[in-house]
């Protein structure tokens, strides 16, 4: 089964926003002075006064003449392939896998993990809710805090804590974070229990080639008493219009210690304030993600084959590509080509991983089980899963759109202990009249052995 995770774009825009989120400097450390100034709260050394007092007239003026983005209340998605469309239509989604698999209902197995996997989508999406809001935290803030660099490292290697500061001692370097109000803080982090929660790690349990499998999801979480999963998606209350208690950190660099102030001033503010602001406003936060939908669609198909038909170890690429297909299909089917494409463009993955195509051997991609986590995470894993998805492409093509319940079917015949690939190629020739070796050549873009056929 391929790893759900959170997808990369998604990763960098978390960790980015997170960063800011630290504890609130409740008090100034000694020989520092605060003071409002232009309705804007600041902390300073003795004789950055001036300086403290051009930066919060720059910040109160853009408070005034740029408008906070505006944070929709509507945080949760109705469109396709969002959570809250999973949910409603969950029946309709099981249904259609199902049909695939020529199954009559979606087994227990399938039901159990189409439901875990939509979880694990609604939480972070929700996760995603919040995270709309930081670009208006950020540009209302009221507070600053100044430092000197050298000041600041002298404190920091003295020893001193200094509240949203770090320094490392190895690379000489300091690091701030900002803070934003409590209540923000306090959802993010419960959403984060809560995702912990949900990432269960589904795994299959092999007896050698006996009839016994054991499934069990299993929950991992960092912290202890976490409150349950809900069941469906909930609105994040709309907090952007609360006020915002962060301190804005501004650290002068040692060549600039000595500038001129307004010169000084103007650069803090273009360099460290205007690039924060475009920056936040530059990301993107989804309403649906299409990779984490279909991921819920894979697993479930792929279970279902498992469950139901075949569990030796040679099945790899058979159960990946199906499950990929499926996915597409039933996005195919439910939404249309275009929304399909989006969950899985097989032609645009045929081209990312064309240069692989002389290492594939789909019948020797070993299950992830037998893998190590470098080849898990391999570019070359990754290769299989296009090359296995476009084989199954092309059984349908050449077979006909019903192919695979037929073959299923076919499958079904044999106990599940002793199926293994010979049963597949087995019902593919009983049905086809074709050899399944020629479908794997031509999906990795080989010849076809010899005098064998691939049409039906």
């Amino acid at each position: 089964m391929k790893p759900h995770l959170l997808p990369h774009y998604a990763l960098l825009a978390f960790t980015f926003l997170w960063a800011f989120m630290t504890t609130v400097l409740t008090a100034a450390p000694a020989g520092r002075l605060t003071a409002i100034y232009h309705d804007i709260e600041c902390e300073f050394s003795p004789g950055q006064e001036t300086l403290a007092q051009e930066l919060a007239r720059r910040l109160n003026q853009y408070h005034h003449e740029t408008p906070a983005s505006t944070v929709a209340e509507e945080t949760e998605s109705k469109e396709p392939l969002s959570p809250a469309e999973m949910r409603a239509h969950r029946d309709d989604y099981l249904r259609h896998i199902a049909s695939q698999l020529n199954l009559k209902k979606p087994t227990d197995w399938q039901e159990e993990c189409y439901d875990e996997f939509l979880k694990n989508y609604e939480a972070t999406m929700r996760g995603y809710a919040e995270m709309r809001n930081f670009p208006t935290f950020i540009k209302t803030c009221g507070r600053i805090t100044i430092w000197n660099r050298p000041e600041l490292m002298r404190r920091l290697e003295a020893g001193e804590k200094i509240s949203g500061m770090s320094y490392d001692p190895v690379a000489k370097k300091v690091g701030a974070k900002f803070s934003f109000f409590s209540e923000t803080q306090k959802n993010m982090e419960t959403l984060s229990v809560e995702r912990d929660s949900l990432r269960a790690e589904y795994q299959l349990l092999l007896d050698g080639d006996s009839d016994h499998v054991s499934y069990r999801g299993r929950v991992t979480t960092k912290k202890r008493n976490a409150s349950p999963a809900k069941t469906s998606p909930s609105k994040t209350k709309n907090t952007a219009s609360k006020e915002n208690t962060g301190w804005f950190p501004v650290i002068i660099p040692d060549v600039d210690v000595d500038a001129p102030v307004h010169e000084l001033a103007a650069k803090l503010w273009n360099e460290s304030f205007i690039k924060l602001f475009e920056g936040v406003e530059s990301i993107r936060i989804p309403l649906v993600d299409y990779r984490i939908a279909k991921i819920v669609l894979h697993e479930t198909a792929e279970i279902g084959i498992i469950d139901h038909y075949y569990r030796k170890s040679d099945r790899r690429w058979f159960c990946d590509g199906v499950a990929n297909y499926i996915s597409w299909r039933v996005v195919r089917d439910m939404h249309g080509e275009s929304i399909a494409t989006s969950v899985y463009d097989v032609r645009s993955q045929l081209t990312r991983y064309d240069n692989l195509r002389a290492k594939i051997d789909l019948r020797k991609w070993p299950v992830a089980a037998k893998q190590t986590e470098k080849d898990r995470k391999s570019r070359l894993n990754s290769a299989n899963y296009t090359f296995a998805t476009q084989a199954v492409f092309l059984m349908n093509q050449k077979a006909g759109n019903d192919i695979l319940p037929r073959l299923f079917a076919e499958i079904g015949k044999t106990p599940i202990r002793k199926v293994s690939m010979k049963t597949v190629e087995s019902a593919w020739k009983k049905l086809t009249n074709g050899n399944l070796s020629a479908i794997l050549a031509e999906a990795v873009g080989q010849p076809n052995p010899k005098n064998e056929s691939t049409r039906p």
